[in-house]
């Protein structure tokens, strides 16, 4: 058995987002899919997805196999402009 770990975060800040899932390896292929209906965004910045895998029962991570940098912007809404 192994433990996937999926997170989210913005530098420097602990994950917004941390899903922990187990699995057992019988394909030469694996694939999980996560389903987020809101991602919480508080702020504008780089966030990160990073992916983590470990034997179940080990107690360290380790460091990242993957990393996917996203960037948010807040774009604020066009307000009508008097005639």
């Amino acid at each position: 058995m192994f433990e996937q770990k999926i997170e989210m975060s913005i530098t420097n800040e602990p994950p917004k987002i941390e899903v922990v899932t187990e699995f057992e390896m019988r394909e030469k292929v694996h694939r999980i899919v996560a389903n987020w209906s809101v991602l919480p965004v508080l702020k504008a910045g780089e966030y990160f997805f990073r992916i983590y895998l470990r034997e179940k029962g080990q107690s360290n991570w380790g460091r990242a196999l993957a990393e996917y940098p996203i960037e948010v912007v807040h774009i604020p809404l066009m307000q009508p402009q008097p005639q």
